[in-house]
């Protein structure tokens, strides 16, 4: 009776951890963030893609050149950008999107801001597994580049 009774427990909790999306999207983004922080840094430090501000590592964004209401390029690479918390926090200008695209177009291509555009108008069904995938393959992106670059931010 007692093992059936954790094991009753042990369904249960992972049933509720497969229901729990907002969760998985939040270790989604919080992993994605760092990755992209990380990739786009020099000495501990980031330059803001929107004005050039250089800041700390924690103190800047994950900028999105198409906002993260958009499934579809919430986790692409090309579509986001470190930025300060002023600039990413601008919603009197849209997260400064106009600064953000020229200099995206300017970086990469305007083609390639164009496919990022469309493909932010697509439909895109993200489930806990879509989001606990993206956590887990960046987390272990974060761990090898600390490792790489010899630091340990997180």
């Amino acid at each position: 009776m007692r093992s059936n009774e954790k094991e009753k427990k042990k369904e249960d909790r992972a049933q509720k951890r497969e229901l729990n999306t907002s969760g998985a999207m939040r270790l989604a983004d919080t992993y994605f963030s760092r990755y992209i922080r990380l990739i786009h840094s020099k000495d501990s430090n980031c330059t803001c893609y929107t004005c050039g501000a250089i800041k700390d590592i924690k103190d800047v964004d994950n900028g999105h050149f198409e906002k993260r209401a958009h499934t579809a390029t919430r986790y692409h690479k090309n579509n986001c950008r470190p930025q300060c918390k002023i600039c990413n926090g601008d919603t009197k200008h849209n997260g400064k999107q106009k600064e953000f695209r020229a200099h995206l177009s300017n970086e990469i291509g305007e083609y390639q801001v164009i496919k990022i555009e469309q493909l932010a108008r697509t439909t895109l069904k993200a489930s806990t597994k879509f989001y606990r995938d993206i956590a887990d393959h960046y987390r272990i992106k974060v761990n090898e580049l600390q490792k790489e670059l010899g630091v340990k931010y997180w």
